[in-house]
């Protein structure tokens, strides 16, 4: 009789030990799905720099069409392309910029530093890639180079140019090779070295010219005839 009323205890309460059980493998899983949400959060945290701070910011102010957004920008940069240019080519902001940058890498090089960043707007197949650099300008970090940027004041420029020009081969010639002229100042403007530099070039003999003097006629002396 006891060996049964002691089945009869432990029998009962089986359902509720497994009940509690998996409550506390419940618990234990939501805990460490938290720590490493804690620590996703804290990675992104800590991948925001004041260089990164620069590149959101701007990202942000050519989103909303903010007149600001040029403060990212080196003011030699922006003396060298002027704002009116700069504000034109984002007058109407691309798609890519309808979301948060993703940011995909941050790599120094020398005293500054290269921002590689993606986005992607509404009905585009791919993301589009941005690149930045930043260095620092009396304190704060300011953007040297924007790929999206350059890329749209070279078809601005070339547009610009070609709205002056007749519509002929030479002036689309001409249209882009001012769009290309621009971005290669804006480029070359914190380049070091020279800014041209001199190539050595081998020098290839060049073919002798053919004479235009007529080659006299061959002198030839009479032969005497013999007297008879």
């Amino acid at each position: 009789m006891l060996l049964m009323a002691k089945i009869a205890d432990v029998f009962p309460r089986r359902p509720l030990c497994m009940l509690l059980g998996g409550l506390c493998g419940l618990l234990l899983i939501s805990c460490g799905d938290g720590e490493r949400a804690d620590r996703r959060a804290g990675g992104e945290a800590s991948s925001r720099t004041p260089v990164t701070a620069t590149v959101q910011q701007l990202w942000s102010d050519i989103r909303s069409g903010s007149p600001a957004l040029t403060a990212a920008y080196d003011p030699e940069l922006v003396r060298l392309l002027g704002t009116d240019l700069m504000l034109t080519v984002f007058d109407t902001a691309p798609p890519e910029y309808s979301s948060p940058p993703r940011l995909k890498e941050v790599r120094k090089s020398g005293s500054s530093v290269v921002v590689f960043t993606e986005g992607k707007g509404p009905g585009q197949k791919g993301s589009v890639p941005v690149s930045f650099l930043l260095a620092k300008v009396k304190g704060r970090w300011l953007v040297r180079y924007d790929s999206n940027l350059l890329n749209r004041i070279r078809a601005e420029v070339a547009a610009e140019t070609q709205r002056r020009l007749p519509r002929t081969k030479a002036g689309q010639a001409t249209a882009a090779a001012a769009g290309n002229r621009a971005v290669l100042d804006a480029r070359s403007l914190f380049a070091q070295g020279p800014r041209k530099g001199k190539l050595r070039r081998k020098r290839s003999r060049a073919p002798a010219r053919a004479s235009t003097t007529p080659i006299p006629a061959p002198t030839t002396t009479p032969t005497p005839t013999p007297r008879p």
